[in-house]
């Protein structure tokens, strides 16, 4: 049985994924924007992790040593 996602979970996905697509256009060129994708993108992940309660990507072992 198929369920269809959220509007608030379709619509993170899509804006995530049109941030990734336009980040290395604006790393070029705007870098100020380059910025404000970036911190889209990391809010935009906590926010649907939140959101689907799905915490297992911090138990991957690159996530500790990164945060330190």
């Amino acid at each position: 049985m198929m369920f269809e996602k959220p509007v608030l979970l379709r619509l993170l996905d899509r804006l995530g994924a049109l941030a990734t697509l336009l980040l290395p256009l604006f790393l070029v060129h705007w870098c100020g924007i380059a910025e404000g994708c970036l911190d889209w993108l990391a809010v935009g992940f906590l926010l649907r992790s939140a959101l689907t309660r799905d915490w297992s990507w911090c138990r991957q072992g690159f996530v500790w040593p990164a945060l330190v």
